[in-house]
């Protein structure tokens, strides 16, 4: 248990991943002989911070995945909804009912580390609700019409691209999922629920080779990150 108090992460492997151009969604998906969900959550078997697991899945899954997934801290399967928010609460559901902090973790994000969820897990203290994992913005922006035309330059002080791990305060996180039920608010980013409802979040840098595994190239990215870090 972490200083925190109890940890529990709900890693979100609902989705169809149509962009993969795959009959298996992309979290079942084979990478290293392994599915790309096994990844994610070896990882947090081994942290020392997260207490228990919750998996969220889609009803019709493959039959082996089941097996798969039969580890020590995964302690409930829930079903996720049509969307990414409807699929986070279904899994808040399954939280045990000592959990302090909630870990929110994308599947299709597998090589997450175990510093990384240790690195995120510590930045939430007296004056934060939450934390997450980012990366600071090192290419130019530009803003480009839908034709295609470049409209011009923006700045990319300030700006930051959200990762998970996410983790948060269980009722600062459940607080703002309630509020945007109750006012139609949908995002597919579980930070900008608390930022909406007035939490402070906090910041912390995240990991280049934490990608998030979108389409065919990123899996071979992914294959090719896992054979260098076995050499």
């Amino acid at each position: 248990m972490s200083q925190l108090g109890f940890v529990t992460a709900v890693v979100l492997a609902g989705g169809k991943g149509a962009r993969m151009g795959q009959e298996l969604p992309k979290q079942f998906l084979d990478l290293g002989g392994r599915p790309v969900l096994l990844h994610s959550l070896e990882a947090l078997e081994s942290c020392r911070d997260v207490d228990a697991t919750v998996v969220v899945l889609p009803d019709s899954r493959p039959s082996f995945i089941d097996g798969e997934i039969d580890l020590p801290k995964v302690c409930s399967v829930a079903i996720g909804g049509e969307t990414r928010q409807s699929s986070l609460s279904q899994g808040l559901i399954c939280l045990p009912e000592q959990t302090d902090v909630v870990l929110v973790h994308d599947a299709a994000r597998p090589l997450v580390s175990v510093a990384l969820i240790s690195k995120v897990l510590s930045g939430i203290n007296g004056a934060f609700h939450g934390a997450i994992a980012a990366l600071s913005m090192e290419d130019a922006i530009k803003e480009v019409s839908e034709s295609g035309q470049i409209l011009g330059s923006r700045t990319k002080r300030g700006l930051w691209r959200a990762q998970t791990p996410q983790v948060f305060l269980r009722a600062s996180l459940e607080d703002a999922l309630a509020r945007a039920d109750a006012t139609g608010i949908e995002t597919e980013d579980c930070s900008e629920l608390l930022v909406r409802a007035g939490y402070r979040l906090k910041v912390v840098e995240g990991d280049p080779s934490n990608i998030k595994v979108t389409r065919p190239e990123d899996l071979r990215i992914c294959e090719s990150i896992l054979a260098s870090r076995t050499l």
